[in-house]
């Protein structure tokens, strides 16, 4: 159903919509696959260059690393193999004044100097067999040597060892034994380093758009970017979170026992790399723009006479017959809107000879109604009527009299077929006193009217038959109860709103909307709303409303199209 939907969405897009989409899928595609491949091309050459820059870079910070490295390693060696400091090891417990005065004078100077000229030296301290208590921070028992955490990683390894001191923040070891004179192996060496130091030439390569991590025995040192969220310290984890890395490049430093990580993420990507994305998608962009103006332009030359003519055919579907649209071209489009001007041309001349046929008929036929009285001779006739009953001494029949020449002098009018509310009124005013009379006043008669209304004009004989139907098939059906009518005339805005209403016996909706439709032989209902709807329209046709036993309601809306000075 949803795909229906949106294929019916499809077909109903404009025409200049679907013309504009198909030019630019036509020049953006190709566009488009010829700026994926060249940015995919240079992105690989890219890719190869910061590749062999990294790898220099790595290569160039590594050795930095391990130069500085074989630069301590001498330096520890130069202490390890001094001969003054093996000679002051090697003196016995009973010559204490001589070990003092190596102390000072041979050991702690030489210690201090080494310790002056390496700046990334935090400390140096000599454990001994032969020394039974500390002498400062230099010189310290053995048995403190014992009592480190990482005495076990270094009491049987030989050479140097470089650990990572738990006890100490940010600090490296490098421990060796000491042997002296008599080859014993009863001293140790260690030397504390700034780690910072030895990662400072590693650091740096963050600088280059990678990301540095550095391992030793399975232990996190230093990590820099984001490599180091998601996983702990082990070098297992964080090998598997770099995987899909774009480059990711490895060395081992032998003398710190470093695994050093030079990585790049598949989200990073090279400034050149950058510049080529952001130009690429500036030409697409570019072209995009071009396509679109060169389609608007081109579209709109095809389809402005398709849709003029277009407008036109809806506006033609609304009543307006004017045709608007025009064309020099004979081509297809040009072919099709002569012809439809030719033919809206023929159906607006069928319209109006239809029209003045009608109104010919409804004007003969109301002025054939009219010409069945003579005016001349009924007004004479009610006129002698009227002397004799006066003459007579007869009221009633002076009234009734009056009244129905009132009636038809208003109803004739003269043989105008307008005339203002307040005659209307007026005549239906004089017709209900006739009635009131001939049904000896067994139904009462109430009014509603806004003056306001009077000046307004509106075609005659539309409220007489309206207020017959209610009296003959509402108030004079009726058996029980009081009868009653009830006139109103109101305005609004644009209309005058009549209204009769009956309390008499009603009838079913469906009958009641079935009367304007009943063909009668007088000039009854359906006559009127006819009326009504020729000149105004289907919209301003009668409203009835009824039910069984309730009455019956019936509204007549008059346009506000003209207005007369009323006579005092």
């Amino acid at each position: 159903m949803k795909t229906n939907k949106l294929l019916q969405k499809c077909r109903d897009t404009k025409y200049r919509t679907k013309l504009n989409i198909a030019l630019m899928l036509a020049g953006i595609i190709p566009i488009f696959i010829l700026g994926v491949t060249l940015f995919t091309e240079f992105q690989k050459i890219v890719g190869d260059e910061e590749s062999t820059n990294m790898k220099t870079s790595l290569l160039q910070a590594t050795t930095s690393v391990e130069n500085q490295v074989a630069r301590d390693d001498l330096m520890a060696r130069y202490i390890v193999f001094n001969d003054g400091l093996n000679s002051a090891l090697a003196l016995d417990g009973s010559e204490r004044y001589e070990k003092y005065k190596m102390y000072t004078q041979t050991v702690k100077p030489l210690l201090t100097t080494i310790r002056y000229f390496a700046t990334d030296m935090k400390g140096i301290t000599v454990y001994s067999s032969g020394v039974t208590t500390d002498y400062g921070s230099i010189l310290r028992p053995l048995r403190a040597f014992k009592e480190q955490k990482w005495f076990g990683l270094v009491q049987d390894a030989p050479g140097f060892q470089w650990i990572l001191d738990s006890t100490q923040k940010d600090t490296m070891l490098s421990v060796c034994k000491v042997s002296n004179y008599q080859g014993q192996n009863n001293s140790y060496l260690t030397i504390q380093y700034d780690m910072h130091s030895f990662l400072q030439p590693l650091v740096q390569m963050k600088q280059k758009n990678a990301d540095v991590a550095v391992f030793q025995d399975n232990h996190i040192l230093y990590v820099s970017g984001t490599a180091d969220k998601g996983f702990t310290t082990s070098q297992e984890e964080f090998c598997n979170s770099i995987r899909t890395s774009r480059i990711c490049l490895q060395h081992h430093i032998d003398g710190l026992n470093w695994d050093v990580y030079l990585y790049t993420t598949n989200s990073s990507l090279s400034a050149a790399a950058q510049l080529t994305a952001a130009r690429t998608l500036a030409m697409l962009g570019v072209s995009l723009l071009v396509l679109l103006i060169f389609g608007r332009l081109l579209s709109h030359t095809m389809t402005r006479r398709i849709e003029a003519l277009t407008q036109n055919m809806v506006s033609v579907s609304t009543g307006n017959m004017k045709v608007t649209v025009t064309s020099r071209e004979n081509d297809e489009i040009g072919i099709m809107i002569q012809n439809f001007r030719r033919m809206i041309a023929k159906i607006d001349q069928l319209i109006h000879q239809v029209y003045e046929s009608q109104l010919a008929q409804k004007e003969a036929e109301l002025k054939a109604l009219q010409s069945q009285i003579n005016p001349h001779f009924l007004y004479n006739t009610l006129s002698m009527i009227n002397w004799k009953a006066l003459a007579a001494g007869e009221k009633d029949i002076s009234r009734i009299t009056l009244a129905l020449s009132k009636f038809y002098r208003t109803t004739l009018n003269k043989g105008k077929s307008l005339l203002t509310a307040a005659d209307e009124l007026k005549n239906i005013r004089s017709y209900l006193e006739i009635q009131l009379m001939m049904h000896d006043n067994n139904f009462t008669v109430s009014w509603d009217i806004d003056e306001a209304v009077y000046p307004y004009t509106m075609p005659k004989l539309i409220l007489q038959p309206i207020v017959e139907n209610a009296l003959e098939h509402g108030l004079d059906v009726k058996e029980t109860g009081e009868r009653s009518l009830a006139i109103s005339a109101q305005q609004t805005k644009s209309d005058i709103v009549f209204t009769v209403r009956d309390n008499g016996v009603g009838m079913t909706q469906e009958k009641a909307d079935s009367i304007i439709n009943c063909e009668t032989t007088g000039y009854g209902m359906k006559n009127v709303n006819d009326r009504i709807v020729m000149l105004y329209g289907s919209t301003h046709a009668l409203k009835i409303s009824s039910s069984p036993g309730c009455g019956t309601v019936v509204s007549v809306n008059i346009p506000k199209n003209g207005k007369e000075e009323l006579s005092t």
